[in-house]
């Protein structure tokens, strides 16, 4: 005969070993051997009072028939995403009640309130409340502004799924956590929330160095109005705009922390918005940006943050953004510990690195601020393969000096052979004045988890990638010897290690295959259309009509290459078209890129 005690939120079951015994615990959903008690321990619910209940051998104590058949007060709905949770004083029903979680005592009126969603709900059923008079249909809070009207050229302009991303921001009242897997658009969703929602200005946009200009662009393409990109460590006020853009990095870096940007902001400018890009950037509690994350966070009655990997390796990394977020439903970052990250108290200190409640927290968040989708999932949507272009910054000083040398280029106007020595030595000053910012937006990526193929022509460029991904990273160029270029290959394709693949344009961009990637990065252009085309289809499964990749280019902002992009489209589209088998060749590109610039379009 065993026995079986119930304390908070689990069942204690204790007898003497007996094989037959032990299968029958094994029967209930949730059941766990703990070594050090010599118990078994299973949740306080209704199911494991049932199996339970057909266990003659095990006897049930007084806190067990009390949890199975006390029937608590109601509990009711409150204020806006509140339920009310009220019943005669019980210590035993205390313990139970401090197990929900975001649970609070009200001093005053003498009653607890939860978030209302409907995981509270159904753990109230467990500990036996009658939420009858809680109807779930009240799961969409009440709390969204004005539906706003979304632009014509947003409606033509976004895919399905990007259209339910907006409405799901709405919903949620503009406080909201878009995860979407990267390459899904979820900047294009921000804006449009954003140019639904005119009376939401200032807004501040709050994003890694590496996509300030990207952003810049997507503003100036969608929303058609002017926006700052802020710079500098220290604030000036002359730089904002109804939108502005600012990175982490100078958010808070001022030696006088009056003269910072957030101070400013939050003094002075009072955003109705901030849109946090890239979010898991202040995962990390006590930094100097996360900090300031917060303050806005604070005084912002509107925060929409963006990430394809919110969590990036423990469930904590998610908490500052949902503590931003709904701070009403993840207040306590101790709470959040103990509930989903399986805190512990060890001689080096709190561990925050587990995990624990993992479908509890995932149904937590998807009721309450989350929507997140995978490419696999909207594949329908997509088209076979998007490009997309990446402006990247450069130093004023390099910029200067591209422009003296620009300037000079009237002179080869009638030297092909002159002309050309002169760009490529350009492209290569460009390419080591972007790699920088190419650096941090491929890191950016590999943190996500997914894999990339980068091509690019010199050797500097590989050389340089290789030195800052070291082992995830896999070369393969010309000076790779034959042997080694199938093992490269395989390890790419096969292998978890191996996240980025760093290839020449010529050397590895035919007659190879690296399907297990679905990106390629361009950081170097060829002068070749077809070269482009052959690069991208290395990802491409032959025969498979159910994917979708995704190109990027990052090229220097405000420089020939953007040129060189247009016209290597220009390009592509007229040899699709053409019968008489003739290929682009450098020379009538190169003539192409010189009238450009004789234009003054760089």
């Amino acid at each position: 005969m065993g026995k079986a005690t119930c304390i908070g939120n689990e069942i204690i079951i204790q007898f003497r070993y007996d094989p037959v015994l032990v299968a029958k615990i094994k029967d209930i959903p949730g059941r766990k051997y703990c070594p050090d008690t010599k118990a078994w321990k299973v949740p306080a619910c209704d199911l494991s009072l049932d199996h339970l209940n057909g266990i003659p051998e095990i006897r049930m104590t007084q806190s067990v028939a009390q949890a199975q058949g006390r029937n608590p007060m109601n509990t009711q709905p409150g204020k806006t995403g509140e339920i009310i949770v009220h019943f005669p004083y019980d210590e035993e029903l205390i313990k139970d009640i401090k197990t929900v979680y975001g649970i609070r005592w009200d001093k005053e009126k003498k009653y607890w309130t939860a978030p209302y969603k409907t995981h509270t709900l159904k753990y109230l059923r467990k500990l036996g409340f009658d939420t009858s008079e809680t109807p779930e249909e009240r799961i969409s809070f009440d709390i969204t502004p004005t539906a706003g009207q979304l632009p014509d050229h947003f409606l033509d302009g976004l895919y399905n799924f990007q259209l339910i991303g907006f409405r799901f921001i709405e919903r949620m009242g503009g406080r909201a956590l878009i995860a979407d897997q990267m390459g899904l658009g979820k900047t294009i969703i921000a804006l449009a929330y954003l140019a639904a929602h005119p009376e939401m200005r200032p807004a501040i946009i709050v994003c890694p160095s590496s996509v300030k200009l990207n952003w810049g662009r997507e503003i100036n393409k969608w929303l058609k109005k002017p926006c700052t990109v802020l710079s500098g460590r220290v604030a000036d006020p002359r730089m904002q705009s109804d939108i502005s853009i600012i990175n982490y990095e100078i958010l808070h870096n001022s030696d006088d922390t009056e003269k910072s940007w957030v101070e400013h902001f939050k003094k002075k400018v009072k955003p109705r918005i901030v849109i946090a890009d890239e979010c898991h950037y202040f995962k990390t509690d006590k930094s100097l940006r996360t900090k300031a994350v917060k303050k806005l966070g604070k005084i912002t009655p509107y925060f929409v943050a963006l990430s394809g990997t919110p969590i990036t390796n423990r469930p904590i990394d998610a908490f500052n953004a949902l503590n931003i977020i709904r701070p009403e439903i993840f207040p306590s970052r101790w709470e959040f510990g103990k509930r989903y990250c399986d805190l512990k108290d060890t001689w080096q200190g709190l561990d925050w690195t587990g995990n624990s409640n993992e479908a509890e927290l995932h149904e937590l968040l998807k009721e309450t601020c989350m929507i997140r989708r995978v490419k696999s999932e909207v594949l329908q949507d997509l088209p076979p393969i998007q490009r997309t272009i990446v402006p990247m910054g450069i130093s004023n000083a390099a910029y200067n000096s591209y422009k003296k040398k620009l300037e000079q280029m009237t002179q080869y106007q009638g030297s092909t052979v002159g002309a050309m020595q002169e760009i490529e030595k350009m492209k290569q000053d460009i390419l080591r004045a972007k790699l920088p910012s190419c650096i941090q937006w491929i890191q950016d990526f590999v943190d996500t988890g997914e894999k990339l193929v980068v091509f690019t022509y010199h050797h500097e460029a590989i050389d340089a990638l290789k030195a800052k991904f070291k082992d995830i990273a896999v070369v393969l160029d010309g000076r790779t010897p034959m042997k080694k270029r199938q093992k490269a290959i395989d390890e790419f394709q096969e292998g978890d290690r191996a996240r980025l693949f760093l290839g020449n344009i010529k050397a590895a961009g035919t007659g190879i295959t690296l399907t297990a990637a679905s990106n390629t990065c361009f950081i170097e252009l060829p002068w070749i259309p077809s070269d482009l085309d052959q690069c991208e289809s290395r990802t491409n499964r032959i025969g498979s009509t159910g994917t979708s990749n995704n190109a990027w280019y990052l090229l220097a902002d405000g420089t020939f290459e953007e040129c060189i992009a247009q016209v290597l489209d220009s390009k592509r589209k007229v040899i699709d078209k053409i019968i008489d088998g003739k290929e682009t060749d450098e020379s009538s590109l190169l003539s192409e890129l010189m009238r450009l610039i004789k234009g003054g379009l760089t």
